[in-house]
């Protein structure tokens, strides 16, 4: 359910069109943090760090090309800062 919530969410803002991210072409970088539960860790990815996206996780690929799964569920925040 949550992870639906996300996904309509990013279809809404055009980041996800047709199966796959699209990067806005804007000076706002969005950073997606996720939590793991039950601890408190959280940990943020940019959206033009995502290389693939399904039905269940959302993977990225960092600068030092290593490659993260999340679940879309596990999204509990989306940070847009035009500053950045």
């Amino acid at each position: 359910m949550r992870a639906n919530c996300w996904k309509r969410l990013f279809e809404e803002k055009g980041w996800l069109q047709k199966g796959k991210i699209i990067v806005p072409d804007v000076k706002t970088k969005p950073l997606i943090y996720f939590r793991y539960k039950p601890t408190s860790f959280a940990n943020s990815i940019k959206l033009d760090s995502i290389i693939k996206i399904d039905e269940d996780f959302i993977v990225s690929k960092n600068e030092n090309n290593v490659i993260g799964n999340y679940l879309w569920e596990d999204i509990f925040m989306i940070y847009e800062n035009p500053l950045i």
